[in-house]
């Protein structure tokens, strides 16, 4: 099998779908990957002196994807892909499941 451009494709709708069909309650919580998790995580790690962050001077706010953590940033993508992406993938999945009959 080749590595092309195709089953590239192919692989990310994969990963598409798993995250699509991921389920919260009986994946997520198990490791502690909950949005209350992140949340509590994110408040702790701000300081109380410094309002905008470790990396803000004089209160100046930086970027919020800076300072997100790739755990947060999973779980925002797994959010947005369940709430926005679930009906285009009925479709390019039945797209992609004709292809593949078509040309094998």
């Amino acid at each position: 099998m080749a590595f092309t451009i195709y089953a590239l494709m192919k692989a990310g709708l994969l990963l598409l779908n798993a995250a699509a069909i991921l389920h919260k309650e009986r994946f997520l919580d198990k490791l502690g990957w909950t949005e209350q998790a992140t949340i509590a995580a994110q408040s702790m790690m701000s300081d109380p002196y410094f309002p905008g962050g470790p990396n803000s001077m004089y209160g100046q706010t930086s970027q919020p994807s800076s300072t997100e953590s790739m755990k947060t940033q999973f779980l925002k993508f797994v959010i947005a892909v369940q709430t926005i992406m679930r009906v285009p993938l009925i479709f390019i999945n039945l797209f992609a499941i004709a292809l593949e009959l078509l040309l094998g």
